[in-house]
């Protein structure tokens, strides 16, 4: 048994962070957590699989997508900065939503139809700094061409070497948001947000910037890219502006995603939905 067991270990593979830089082991690591897919599994269903959606369309899985891409070491920083207090913090089932119930009990900005905009900044017990690493740790991680895609290795995001390398020496510490890289975040006010995971994607505007979004249960993630973006986006975005905004609105479920992923086929993922109503895209 042992002999037999030590045939069937994989030997450790050997190869350059994409982080550090550094020739260390590598991980077989994620692009996003088994937590955010283990919220969204419906135990009562006959396929309790959470709907996940990628540029080839949805579909209903529990397999995390992986690719041996960090050392060690940075996978615990990209999980210590930010993953895990995400993990504690995002919308789980109905009432348990903690990031909004610290972010309502804060006076909003402004109101306006449905939307409030909060200074998450000031809000006691929400640490944005986490919040907002998680986001730009997940687009860097979409950005690498490490991710099994239809049977060969690639990005399900592409930001450009200088985009992606300013993000990658941000998540050291090494150098600030650069003026082109613009993060908004989005929160839902429905009493039970649309139940679905997705890996980042999007792509060019006619206006002549990018931008790419991701979302777990109750968040929205979006990043603006290039220098043609509209100045709303830089004086907004969540990591330069000192108020570090977090938009809380009631319109996040079928017609905010549908916008936001208007290229994406979701015409599977409505079938899905009305045969597991814990998932439907409507109220």
């Amino acid at each position: 048994m042992r002999n037999g067991y030590h045939r069937r270990m994989k030997p450790p593979v050997i190869g350059i962070c994409r982080l550090c830089k550094n020739e260390r082991q590598l991980q077989n690591s994620h692009l996003l957590s088994a937590g955010f897919y283990r919220a969204v599994s419906d135990k009562t269903s006959q396929n309790p699989h959470p709907i996940l959606l990628t540029r080839g369309g949805a579909i209903q899985t529990s397999r995390q997508i992986r690719a041996h891409a960090l050392c060690s070491e940075c996978e615990q920083r990209l999980n210590n900065r930010g993953e895990d207090w995400v993990l504690d913090n995002f919308w789980r089932e109905t009432g348990d939503f903690p990031l909004r119930q610290k972010l309502k009990k804060a006076e909003p900005v402004w109101t306006r139809d449905g939307k409030a905009l909060y200074k998450s900044s000031d809000i006691v017990g929400v640490d944005v700094s986490k919040l907002r690493y998680f986001a730009l740790s997940t687009f860097w991680r979409a950005s690498l061409v490490v991710w099994p895609i239809k049977g060969t290795r690639s990005s399900y995001i592409s930001l450009g070497s200088k985009y992606a390398e300013n993000l990658r020496e941000y998540l050291l510490d090494e150098a600030e948001l650069g003026r082109n890289l613009s993060l908004w975040i989005w929160m839902s006010d429905c009493a039970e947000p649309l139940m679905m995971v997705n890996v980042p994607a999007g792509g060019k505007y006619d206006e002549g910037f990018r931008a790419y979004h991701f979302t777990i249960p109750g968040l929205l993630f979006s990043l603006i890219v290039g220098a043609q973006q509209p100045e709303v986006s830089r004086q907004h975005c969540c990591v330069k502006s000192a108020d570090a905004p977090i938009l809380l609105t009631n319109d996040f479920d079928r017609s905010l995603y549908k916008w936001l992923f208007r290229g994406s086929d979701l015409t599977h993922l409505t079938q899905l939905s009305e045969r597991s109503p814990r998932k439907s895209l409507g109220r």
